[in-house]
């Protein structure tokens, strides 16, 4: 149990770039959701091979997590998009894996406007 003082994104994602706390009074419960530092990765290809580990991850989180490196927009089924994906991929294509979580390729990139 973590007290109302210690829910706090210092404390509680002290790394992080952004995060969202919430404490609950009745059930003593902090819940916080951490995310960055914002790290610049590679340009992913369908073809190149990647491992892919999800817990309990919406189908958006995961679609918005891989499509921030894939050279290709990935689509994410917006009657799926809260569905709650859990697997375990290793050594496969990045295409097999957006067709097993369902997800769906888009159309090339477009280039960031500044």
């Amino acid at each position: 149990m973590t007290s109302q003082e210690d829910c706090n994104c210092d404390d509680q994602c002290a790394e992080s770039t952004s995060c969202i706390c919430l404490y609950v009074y009745d059930t003593g419960r902090c819940t916080c959701d951490c995310f960055g530092p914002i790290v610049i990765t590679p340009t992913l290809r369908l073809a190149d091979r990647v491992a892919v580990n999800t817990r309990e991850a919406t189908l958006a989180s995961l679609g918005e997590s891989l499509g921030r490196s894939c050279a290709v927009e990935l689509l994410i089924p917006g009657t799926r998009a809260s569905e709650r994906v859990s697997v375990s991929i290793r050594d496969a294509t990045l295409q097999y894996v957006v067709e097993n979580v369902g997800l769906v390729v888009g159309g090339p990139r477009a280039p960031q406007k500044d």
